[in-house]
């Protein structure tokens, strides 16, 4: 279980790109006024955070209820990447 959790962390920690999208936050965070961007900074971060946990606790039910496999989710999910390195 701990090694399944930290490949996941590891490969979130790759795929989000925290460094990557700092600019992009401080571009949205512009018209937000400096004394409310650390609330809602972490209001968003908790957001993500819930939805992550919901997921990991119940993705497999998620995913039998949508009558998709694994293997059918990593190739979507391969597809997706393939596409989004042409650009």
């Amino acid at each position: 279980m701990h090694a399944e959790l930290f490949s996941a962390a590891i490969l979130l920690l790759l795929v989000i790109d925290p460094f990557g999208n700092i600019p992009l936050v401080v571009a949205a965070m512009h018209k937000v006024p400096p004394e409310r961007r650390l609330r809602v900074v972490l209001r968003e971060c908790l957001a993500a955070y819930v939805i992550l946990v919901a997921f990991m606790a119940g993705g497999q039910r998620f995913l039998r209820l949508m009558q998709l496999s694994e293997i059918s989710l990593t190739i979507a999910g391969g597809i997706i990447l393939f596409l989004i390195a042409i650009r």
